[in-house]
């Protein structure tokens, strides 16, 4: 054998073996069940309707399974989906790949693309899997907050979400969640980083002033959810019945409505709120007339609904990730202690969001029932003469 060829073969048997021991040593996700981390995440993605009647529920259970476990595999998952976040296509995709696609003899435009979503779908697995995760997703806190500013719209909102479900845990990155918000001009995913601190809680000191300057948005959402946050972190620092009154006079029904869910949530430590929240017995809008009745019932200390108490315990029951219109009127009946009347084509399938970034009260969990039925399903709850509830369609006639 000649010298080239000794070479030759020892650089391919260097390359072997260096090859079998990059496989044999590569990373491993942990497995639940015989199941992949990476297969439970993609259980989490939303799925196509296949036409039968019961795919939404069967949709539903699924992802439900799939969180639960994925949060059983704690801390063990998290050097995992810290290398989905990091994950990028590289220097060839995102720079030389698309030079060299502009010589008309090579295509790489199909390979870039292939690079580029498997970048996303990495990166969206990450986030996914550390919402699912929880609180045991706080050390990747930084790398999520990286994606506040990513180019992606879906990246973005998620990691919000993400590190919301992380709770307190994520809060050393809170200032650059709060510096974030204030820089952008989307009114959804500033709510959604507001909602995030809710969660998480925040040092009122440095947050108080970004926050005052949400709180004289233009827009209503950003404003409630402000004035949510606000009172959220400010609770044990300082009065915030007082607040909330000037909160009851804004021009926007979504504000004036998240400031009575605030006091309903105080109760009676709101006394001082009464003259204000009855004046809005007389609101223009019948949403925040009936939160009005709801709040001077928790207030004065009488009960309004049936099952209703007068000192309503916070509980995190009504944190449903999805559920079908006919569950969802079932859960506002069993709340509201009365049987609600609809017509057989609103029972389709439907499946309606609702989360809750902090505890609520049985008439808070009415009222977000109510807001997504309205919202999402464009529904509404009316009170017929005889004081039964009636589902319709907004627009309809009875």
């Amino acid at each position: 054998m000649t010298k080239r060829a000794w070479y030759i073969s020892g650089v391919l048997a260097f390359c072997t073996t260096v090859g079998i021991l990059a496989f044999c040593l590569r990373p491993t996700e942990p497995q639940i069940n015989g199941k992949k981390l990476s297969d439970l995440i993609d259980e989490l993605r939303p799925k196509k309707p296949d036409g039968s009647k019961d795919f939404w529920q069967r949709n539903a259970r699924r992802r439900e399974e799939a969180q639960r476990s994925i949060q059983s595999t704690g801390a063990t998952a998290v050097p995992a989906l810290h290398r989905m976040l990091r994950y990028h296509a590289g220097v060839f995709t995102k720079q030389i790949f698309p030079a060299l696609s502009k010589v008309k003899l090579l295509k790489f435009n199909q390979m870039i693309s292939r690079a580029e979503a498997r970048e996303y779908f990495q990166n969206w697995n990450g986030i996914a899997g550390a919402s699912a995760l929880g609180p045991a997703a706080a050390p990747l806190s930084e790398d999520l907050a990286r994606y506040l500013t990513d180019k992606n719209w879906t990246h973005r909102v998620n990691s919000a979400d993400a590190l919301g479900n992380i709770g307190p845990g994520a809060r050393r990155v809170v200032p650059q969640m709060l510096a974030t918000a204030a820089k952008s001009g989307d009114v959804e995913f500033r709510k959604k980083i507001l909602l995030a601190v809710t969660a998480i809680g925040a040092d009122p000191t440095s947050a108080n002033p970004v926050l005052t300057n949400f709180l004289a948005d233009v827009n209503g959402r950003t404003r409630a959810a402000a004035m949510i946050c606000f009172v959220a972190i400010n609770s044990n620092a300082a009065p915030v019945v007082p607040f909330l009154v000037g909160q009851l006079r804004d021009g926007d029904v979504y504000v004036r409505s998240s400031a009575l869910n605030q006091l309903t949530r105080l109760g009676t430590n709101a006394s001082t709120a009464l003259p204000a929240v009855i004046n809005l017995l007389q609101d223009g809008d019948p949403s925040v007339r009936r939160l009005a009745a709801s709040c001077k019932s928790a207030i004065s200390a009488t009960s309004m609904t049936a099952g209703a108490t007068n000192s309503e315990r916070p509980t995190m029951e009504f944190n449903f990730s999805g559920v079908l219109i006919s569950v969802m009127l079932s859960e506002y009946q069993d709340l509201r202690g009365q049987p609600v009347q609809y017509q057989r084509n609103l029972g389709a399938a439907k499946l309606f969001r609702v989360q809750t970034a902090v505890p609520v009260t049985r008439t808070e969990a009415i009222w977000l029932l109510e807001d997504a039925l309205r919202t999402q399903g464009n529904i509404i709850i009316v009170t017929n003469a005889d004081g039964t509830l009636y589902a319709k369609e907004s627009g309809q006639r009875r």
